[in-house]
């Protein structure tokens, strides 16, 4: 049985590695995606993209695809109990240098869908849909990844570097024996995905992303893009996740559920965590390999589609000897504040969200009140 050999192989075809591949195969290195589902998880997980992150995408060459899947983010709300305005604030970077101003919701299957046909302007970059990677033999100065297809056939491929992009329960990160570090404490919470069955009930509905601070729990609205609507209702530390019929009277405070098609219940540990080793050898981990966040403040993919601008260019130079292995060091400490202060960062500003006593008195907006 050959062996295919690439530059750079990558673990996971999410928005980090689906990203990472485009810039490379724009750079014109050999390379293999490797992905365990045979096609798009047909409902979005991610709904935020920032200005810095439209700017990340652009370098893909994919934003006139990809831009009509994207709305308006706008503002930002928080409102008591009895649902009284307490602030509002546009959500965007003033003055942003990015070129976009504000930030925007995304339908996130369709923007994989795009990030992966347009792998195919590359032939140099192989898109192995459908297949799981059992194995992963890292060796001094490359690596050998043992996978099996649906179908029962086995197969191996060798890189010169692997970047897992598998997510949080990534394989690749398990290979290095890393582990991650806890940056603020668990919090539990209940994620309702829905689509409206008829659009114009979205003039009903807030037009802000909202936050629902109430006696009883935080909720989250978003808005989303399209018929998508995204409800978030935080649990108690040992709260078992509600049933239906629970979570359609907490809808209700909103809309008549009978509205709505709900696709999604998923009770959510909120995680700030970071990985102690994001590189060893030929070995690196990007997106939730490496960090994982809250999504309170909308910024987990984004951080992930960060990383992949941030290894395309020094890859591409690694590899074709324009700069030494030493362009990053074996741990994370280059990255250390900055993704600390990310990670720890949503639990903080919903920390600041939750009611206090005096909050629910109507004495102040959370707990910073």
């Amino acid at each position: 049985m050959s062996t295919p050999s690439f530059d750079v192989a990558i673990l996971g075809c999410g928005p980090t590695g689906a990203v990472l591949a485009n810039l490379l195969g724009g750079l014109g290195l050999r390379v293999v995606v490797c992905e365990r589902e045979p096609a798009v998880h047909p409902i979005p997980r991610a709904t935020h993209i920032d200005e810095e992150t439209l700017r990340n995408f652009q370098a893909t060459g994919l934003m006139a695809e990809l831009w009509p899947h994207t709305c308006e983010f706008g503002e930002a709300e928080i409102v008591d109990e009895g649902g009284e305005v307490l602030l509002v604030d546009r959500i965007g970077e003033r003055d942003s240098p990015h070129g976009y101003s504000g930030s925007r919701f995304f339908d996130q299957p369709a923007f994989e869908q795009i990030l992966r046909d347009g792998l195919r302007r590359y032939p140099q970059v192989r898109l192995e849909l459908g297949l799981d990677v059992v194995d992963i033999d890292v060796r001094a100065e490359h690596v050998v990844l043992a996978a099996r297809r649906a179908d029962g056939e086995s197969l191996r491929l060798r890189a010169a570097w692997l970047v897992g992009c598998d997510g949080g329960r990534s394989l690749t990160r398990a290979a290095l024996g890393a582990t991650m570090t806890s940056l603020a404490p668990r919090r539990h919470w209940l994620i309702v995905d829905t689509l409206l069955r008829d659009l114009a009930d979205a003039d009903s509905l807030p037009g802000r992303f909202r936050y629902r601070l109430e006696r009883e729990r935080l909720s989250i609205y978003a808005h989303g893009i399209g018929r998508n609507r995204r409800w978030e209702f935080e649990l108690g530390e040992h709260e078992d996740a509600p049933d239906e019929a629970t979570v359609r009277r907490w809808l209700a405070r909103d809309i008549d559920p009978a509205r709505l098609e709900i696709t999604r219940i998923a009770k959510y540990a909120h995680n700030a965590l970071l990985a102690t080793i994001w590189r060893s050898g030929p070995v690196l981990l990007a997106g939730d390999a490496a960090h994982m966040m809250p999504p309170s403040a909308g910024q987990g993919m984004c951080a992930g589609i960060r990383d992949a601008l941030n290894l395309a260019w020094k890859l591409q130079r690694v590899i074709t000897g324009r700069a030494s292995h030493d362009l990053w060091p074996a741990t994370n400490a280059s990255a250390d504040r900055t993704s600390s202060r990310s990670c720890a960062a949503p639990c903080s500003s919903a920390s600041a969200c939750r009611p206090t006593a005096r909050c629910s008195a109507g004495g102040g907006v959370g707990s910073c009140a």
